[in-house]
């Protein structure tokens, strides 16, 4: 059978008035980060203050403190630290500033914006 870290269940927490975690496990929402939404995959947390910021699924992905409206939509290992910033997905990806933006780029990880990108 499977093992590791997932063969046992881990527990959701969230700590946000309106926030949801919609499945998978070992996922968090911190306090403040109202309205906030984790739909499933593993061990994704959003923040204290970071709300109105969704994680689609993935795992060991993070929304960081204050991080307002921002939104990773899965991967692993990616981090969002500015407002209104956004990561598709891939690995290892940090949109850093209020309104950036880190995608998969070649080769495909370890993506880092720290300013707005505009398209």
């Amino acid at each position: 059978g499977f093992g590791g870290p997932y063969a046992v269940p881990r527990t959701n927490a969230v700590a946000a008035d309106y926030g949801t975690i919609g499945g998978g496990g070992g996922h968090s929402i911190g306090t403040g980060a109202y309205h906030a939404t984790v739909g499933g995959g593993a061990d994704n947390t959003i923040q204290t203050g970071a709300y109105g910021s969704t994680i689609g699924g993935g795992a060991w992905n993070n929304i960081l403190t204050s991080a307002t409206f921002s939104t990773i939509g899965g991967g692993f290992q990616n981090n969002a630290s500015g407002n209104f910033a956004a990561i598709p997905g891939g690995a290892a990806n940090l949109a850093g500033g209020s309104r950036s933006f880190a995608a998969v780029i070649s080769p495909g990880t370890f993506s880092t914006t720290s300013s707005p990108v505009f398209a």
